[in-house]
């Protein structure tokens, strides 16, 4: 019986940190801010899991690592260009989202 507890503790731990977490994604009210980024690099992890090294952005002031899809991953190269979108959370949690934008843009002609 004191085992059964021990297992349920953490089960509702879980279970209100997602509730929480989805309360703060649906009831958000702040518009979300738009950023782009450059990419400096990409790599690969254990068992395929996909990353991009990315400068600063917004309120970042790091060099950040990022997991991305397989499919975003094949067509970004370094120097492209990726599109955040950072929402503020109804409890403050911030979180964001990216995109492919494109590929580096050519150099303007003389």
């Amino acid at each position: 019986r004191r085992v059964i507890s021990w297992l349920i503790l953490p089960v509702n731990l879980i279970y209100a940190f997602s509730t929480l977490t989805l309360a703060n994604g649906a009831y958000e009210t702040a518009p979300p801010q738009p950023f782009e980024t450059e990419v400096l690099s990409k790599t690969s992890g254990r068992y395929g899991a996909k990353f991009v090294r990315v400068e600063p952005w917004g309120p970042v002031t790091q060099v950040r690592k990022l997991p991305i899809g397989t499919q975003t991953y094949r067509k970004t190269e370094p120097g492209d260009t990726l599109c955040l979108t950072l929402y503020t959370g109804a409890l403050g949690w911030r979180y964001y989202d990216w995109e492919w934008c494109g590929p580096k843009a050519p150099p303007a002609a003389p």
